[in-house]
């Protein structure tokens, strides 16, 4: 008889939780790690909290790695960087019991010549466990670390073009963004607004939260739902003041 094969699962920060049968018994695989995301400098060293809610003994093993964010904000694993080579983990490998917990110690060791500013990385946690029915299951998380390296903060956000799409019945206005500073930009919402101007007034548009990171580039989309049609005047402003105006079909 095949044995069946592994799951897994893989996750950037917060709660991975992996439900056995039925709703009383302990998940096959529960693991938490806080805070999700860490900030660190040159010598300083960072406590990530661990977790286990799952029925049986987690054996972790813990490494650093790169992390990027692709045009629309989504985390993704990369291969090894600059900024990961810095990172120390210990302990590499723990076990965590049932219902217990433990402390992962993160300290970044940077190289004398550093460029100043926001270097970011990831520490990966992997843990596998094997269910009552002998299906192996393996798990990652990825806590999130960003070391500040000091030195002179350059802060230069730009705003490189704009477009509009449709997606389904509703009109999409997207932005292309470009951080060209070396700390990351932290946009809430209403940061990024887009006002679409007419003759009769003017229909300001706010973008979802977004982070860029430095020396990278995104993009943020607003749905217009107003009346405007054909050539219009678009603006994009940053912090409620107009950065560049646009002259696009809408």
């Amino acid at each position: 008889m095949k044995r069946a094969a592994p799951l897994a699962c893989a996750v950037l920060g917060g709660l991975v939780v992996l439900p056995t049968g039925t709703a009383r018994e302990r998940p096959v695989v529960s693991l938490s790690a806080s805070p999700a995301r860490v900030m660190t400098g040159p010598g300083r060293v960072q406590v990530v909290s661990l977790r286990n809610f799952a029925s049986s003994t987690a054996s972790v093993t813990a490494r650093a790695g790169g992390v990027a964010l692709d045009l629309r904000g989504r985390p993704r694993i990369v291969g090894r960087t600059a900024a990961s080579s810095w990172l120390g983990v210990s302990p590499r490998e723990l076990s965590v019991r049932a219902g217990g917990t433990a402390e992962l110690h993160v300290q970044a060791r940077v190289p004398r010549g550093a460029e100043p500013g926001d270097h970011h990385a990831v520490v990966l946690l992997a843990t596998r466990t094997t269910a009552a029915d002998g299906v192996g299951v393996r798990m990652r998380i990825g806590v999130r670390v960003v070391v500040r390296v000091p030195g002179r903060v350059v802060r230069r956000l730009l705003v490189r073009g704009i477009g509009v799409r449709r997606s389904g019945r509703v009109r999409v206005i997207d932005v292309a963004l470009a951080n060209r500073g070396n700390v990351t930009e932290t946009l809430p919402r209403g940061r990024i607004a887009v006002v679409v101007r007419g003759r009769a007034g003017s229909d300001r548009l706010f973008a979802r939260r977004r982070e860029l990171l430095p020396h990278s580039r995104a993009a943020v989309s607003v749905i217009y739902r107003g009346q405007r049609r054909g050539l219009a005047a678009v603006a994009v402003e940053i912090d409620g003041r107009a950065v560049r105006t646009f002259r696009i079909r809408v």
